[in-house]
């Protein structure tokens, strides 16, 4: 498994899109996403870099192994 630093909310947010994530709704610096047969929501900071923890949390949410996240986010 490779390291979960240094992504910005703009990347995660692109790899959301790609695995059938829509946005909802943007309040504040967070955009809300929703999947159709999913009843979790997911929030993604619009920060320069997510820390790792909460990027585990995202990914997590998202239904993805770290390896997955990692190799759709092409870093």
């Amino acid at each position: 498994m490779g390291r979960l630093t240094g992504f910005s909310g703009r990347e995660v947010r692109r790899v959301a899109v790609e695995t059938g994530w829509e946005h909802l709704r943007t309040t504040g610096d967070h955009f809300h996403y929703g999947k159709v047969g999913n009843p979790l929501n997911l929030s993604i900071p619009d920060h320069r870099s997510i820390a790792p923890g909460t990027l585990r949390q995202i990914i997590k949410t998202m239904g993805l192994t770290p390896d997955e996240f990692l190799r759709l986010a092409k870093k």
